[in-house]
């Protein structure tokens, strides 16, 4: 019995309830080992996608700064040139800007509010708030004043947020032709044209005061323009003028360019100073010194001036001259492209001219190798003659009188003639000439308009 017992204690099977219990236990603990590795997994796998997700936002961030400072850069660049354009406008209007600024001196900040509607800023950028510019203005000689004809050197610094860009251009005179070469004949006084005078000219005439007339004063041209009272008998329309003189003194602009003959080297005749038989031009001065522009000037020292029997390729400036006499034969034109050929802040009276300049009576070569006539071929014997003429723009501050050439015959004039009173007293033909226009001398020319040097244009380091 006992060994029944033992031997049932072995193999009694085991009771249901207690191997379901077993096996829940190990469950439970697979279970739970099973849960701490799903933890670990999806805590590992949240931080890789926080760490990516803040990488990205790290390059998106510093992608957008990078786009932004690329359209700060442009913007800065737009700006920058915008100023550059705006401030020529500004010079080209202001006659005082050489004495409102200082040489190399920076402006204070503008900002896009102050600049509103002035110019096209070029600004798209977000930080349009912060957009700033400022000028410069430099003459290289370091004063902006003591030359109105000068270049300027323009440079223009503009900031746009975190960027900074610096651009520079230099500024010249355009040089624009005045009004006053639109016509034939200014006078800012009266014209008057005694019997049996005649005035023939294709250009314009306009008279800031009186037209007047002897008995039968003629006046042939496609208009007169006068103010005052017209006496004149008229072959062409009439119209009111609107005299506009140049701003600057003609006489001084020419002056100081000019290469002077010396007063006590000019021969005088009973106190009067004699330009006579003399070839005169870019290559050639009995007087002294050449100019290589033919641009000369005489400082008369009170006395009268009498040109006679010349031929002459230049321009000359005659100053402190109550009164320059032209006479003989008188060959003039200007030195190389359309100018003045006489110019004075005195009276010029053309009397006594003969119809030519003739090399055998003078006996004189008025056409060498240095001078040929009209750029056509020279020699070197004294037996050519040439008509009077006078080719260029002849301007005198006080009056201009034109006597009858000596046989009677016209005398003629290609260019202009702009002086105080004009009075003609014997047949006078003016012809225009159009490279005035295309190509001004610099006295007749607006300096206000400027224009971009070419090939001046560049960026510079921000200062």
């Amino acid at each position: 019995m006992r060994q029944r017992t033992v031997l049932n204690r072995l193999y009694r099977p085991k009771a249901a309830g207690n191997v379901a219990r077993r096996s829940n236990r190990r469950a439970g603990r697979r279970a739970a080992r099973r849960a701490g590795y799903l933890y670990v997994a999806v805590l590992f796998t949240s931080l890789i996608i926080v760490a990516v997700v803040t990488a990205s936002l790290s390059l998106s961030t510093s992608s957008t700064r990078s786009e932004l400072d690329r359209i700060n850069r442009q913007s800065a660049l737009r700006l920058a040139e915008s100023e550059l354009h705006r401030i020529a406008t500004v010079l080209s209007t202001d006659d005082q800007w050489r004495d409102s600024h200082s040489n190399s001196v920076y402006s204070d900040w503008l900002s896009l509010a102050t600049l509103s509607g002035s110019t096209d800023t070029g600004v798209v950028s977000s930080d349009r708030g912060n957009a700033r510019v400022r000028y410069q203005l430099f003459d290289v000689d370091g004063d902006l004043a003591n030359d109105a004809q000068d270049e300027v050197v323009v440079t223009a610094h503009a900031r746009v947020g975190r960027s900074h860009v610096a651009v520079t251009a230099t500024l010249q005179n355009a040089y624009p032709p005045l009004p006053i070469l639109d016509y034939s004949v200014t006078t800012t006084d009266d014209l008057e044209i005694d019997s049996p005078g005649t005035l023939s000219t294709n250009g314009i005439v306009q008279v800031a005061d009186d037209c007047k007339t002897g008995t039968v004063g003629v006046l042939v041209a496609p208009e007169l323009q006068c103010s005052g009272l017209n006496l004149l008998s008229v072959r062409g329309d009439i119209a009111s003028a609107d005299v506009q003189l140049p701003s600057h003194d003609v006489v001084d602009v020419y002056a100081q360019a000019a290469t002077t003959i010396p007063t006590n080297a000019i021969p005088q005749n009973a106190g009067v100073l004699q330009l006579q038989d003399i070839l005169l031009s870019s290559n050639t001065n009995p007087y002294g010194a050449v100019d290589a522009t033919g641009l000369y000037r005489i400082n008369a020292q009170g006395n009268v001036l009498r040109i006679s029997h010349c031929r002459i390729d230049a321009t000359l400036v005659v100053e402190d001259c109550p009164r320059i006499d032209l006479s003989g034969g008188l060959t003039w034109s200007f030195p190389q492209q359309a100018d003045a050929i006489l110019v004075t802040d005195g009276t010029i009276r053309l009397q006594n001219v003969e119809p030519v300049l003739d090399e055998s009576a003078r006996g004189i070569n008025f056409n060498p190798a240095s001078t040929p006539y009209r750029g056509t071929s020279s020699n070197s014997n004294q037996t050519d003659s040439f008509p009077s003429e006078l080719r260029g723009i002849i301007y005198a501050q006080n009056h201009i009188e034109c006597d009858a050439l000596t046989d009677n015959s016209r005398l003629n004039i290609t260019g202009a003639l702009i002086c105080r009173d004009l009075r003609i007293y014997g047949n006078v033909s003016i012809t225009s000439l159009p490279e005035l226009i295309d190509w001004p001398p610099v006295a007749f020319a607006d300096w206000r308009p400027k224009r971009f040097v070419r090939g001046s244009f560049r960026r510079v380091a921000t200062p």
